[in-house]
């Protein structure tokens, strides 16, 4: 009595048995107003994006939810679009993520008919409708 019958060792203390795997219930997705909330207070920059997901180094995985990955780095899977942004930009840190916020350059604009006539001439080209 007082030892472990398989291996004839004491019992643990009780502050040590613990269960192999704990599981801590689901975390309640952040609102949007909660995201740009943190976002604000750690001064940092939620990066907009073109994609269908609205922010860069976020995309919509197979099952509905959102993953940041940034730069070839996996830094989670969240409920919503917003708070895998806010990964991202935490992973950046203020500068990193305020410089990721970047406007393209817009489009140079489309040549005249004209232009396009006087361009092919230049190259010694022959346009043909």
């Amino acid at each position: 009595a007082g030892e472990d019958s398989a291996m004839g060792l004491p019992p643990l203390p009780p502050l040590l048995q613990l269960p192999l795997r704990q599981s801590l219930p689901p975390r309640p997705a952040m609102t949007e107003a909660e995201v740009l909330a943190a976002a604000h207070a750690e001064g940092l920059t939620l990066v907009p994006s073109d994609s269908a997901t609205g922010f860069k180094y976020v995309k919509t995985t197979k099952s509905g939810r959102f993953e940041a990955d940034a730069h070839g780095r996996y830094l989670g899977t969240f409920d919503t679009a917003v708070e895998a942004a806010l990964q991202v930009a935490r992973h950046l840190g203020r500068a990193g993520s305020a410089a990721a916020v970047t406007t393209a350059a817009p489009p140079p604009p489309a040549m005249t008919e004209a232009e396009v006539h006087a361009a092919a001439h230049a190259e010694g080209l022959t346009l043909v409708p």
